[in-house]
């Protein structure tokens, strides 16, 4: 377990600063002291998360609006900027779990920006997808504000990297930087949708969520030829990377049209497991620390969503994360290194 540090990553972000003059560009930052690198291969190295230098972390734009159609987005596809509450629940689950752990906001937890709209697209329809180059670009993002407008951004992952390159440094239990995981209240709350008329309508998964085989297919299409869904009214330029494939290896898994299995994947692994971090009002005078959280990659998670009107807060909570990510980290006020 990777106790993340307030003394630790406030000294980090302190002195950051984005090195150029090398290829590919790293953030160089101090820690009590000691040189610190981060850069997307640290990222993918240390915390494991199995992409590869050469995949995207930017999607196609016709596949990102024909994936969210489908999934019956009700709000402008088009806009740069989406929202989770013109979702259907299990899709804003998705969605609020990347926001949290992944979305690099400091506030405004209800709007994906375009790289989490991409994350979401790869983990439905199972893309490549370059995460560890998405958390470094948002990190360098951080880097570059000034003030107190920077924040202790993806704790859990910056401590890893900061342990595997000092490992004997000081640890007071006083600077631990507590986390608050998902449970019962914050379930009920992404099932709210506040300000609308209606929720929108609970609809079957597809794609990855529903097959752990599937197999993407290539291009801009986000459909293969024999989907048994709606068909999408948009019009996407010809390319020459579309292909006919069948849609998933093997026999898939089993799902009937009134239950479907959700997988949340990566590319390189089986599942995602994710557990999401509310705001802490902890402060400072140079950054402040609002948002954290932590993807696990490769954990095994999985639930049942049934397909009807109202979506079962009980079974979400029955989720392999709830009982297998780190406990609630404690702030006692002992002074008292520990290793």
């Amino acid at each position: 377990m990777h106790v993340p540090y307030h003394s630790h990553q406030q000294d980090l972000w302190a002195y950051a600063d984005i090195d150029c003059e090398v290829e590919p560009p790293v953030i160089r930052g101090k820690v009590l002291g000691h040189d610190v690198i981060v850069s997307a291969d640290h990222i993918r190295r240390v915390c494991g998360s199995q992409d590869t230098p050469d995949q995207p972390y930017m999607l196609d734009c016709y596949l990102v609006r024909g994936c969210f159609m489908r999934c019956k987005y009700e709000g402008d596809v088009g806009a740069g900027i989406l929202y989770k509450a013109y979702m259907s629940p299990q899709f804003k689950y998705l969605a609020h779990v990347l926001i949290h752990c992944l979305g690099s906001r400091r506030g405004g937890l209800d709007d994906m920006r375009e790289t989490i709209q991409c994350a979401f697209v790869a983990l439905v329809l199972n893309r490549p997808f370059n995460f560890s180059e998405m958390i470094f670009t948002h990190m360098k993002e951080n880097v570059a504000l000034r003030g107190d407008k920077k924040f202790l951004m993806y704790p859990r992952f910056l401590q890893q990297l900061i342990d595997a390159q000092l490992p004997d440094l000081p640890k007071i239990n006083a600077y631990i930087i507590r986390l608050e995981h998902m449970n019962d209240i914050t379930l009920n709350r992404v099932m709210s949708y506040r300000g609308k008329e209606r929720k929108p309508t609970v609809l079957s998964l597809f794609g990855h969520l529903v097959r752990p085989d599937y197999i993407a297919i290539a291009g801009r299409r986000w459909r293969h030829d024999d989907s048994d869904s709606e068909v999408e009214d948009i019009v996407v330029p010809d390319d020459d990377s579309g292909d006919d494939d069948d849609g998933a290896g093997g026999s898939g898994a089993g799902a009937s049209a009134s239950e479907s299995s959700v997988a949340m994947s990566t590319i390189a692994v089986s599942s995602v497991s994710v557990s999401a971090a509310v705001r802490d009002m902890t402060t400072t005078a140079d950054v402040s620390l609002v948002e954290a959280g932590v993807v696990t990659i490769g954990a095994g998670v999985s639930t049942t969503v049934a397909h009807d009107e109202d979506v079962d807060i009980d079974s979400l909570l029955e989720l392999d994360f709830m009982a297998t990510t780190t406990s609630t980290v404690t702030t006692p006020i002992d002074m008292t290194a520990t290793t």
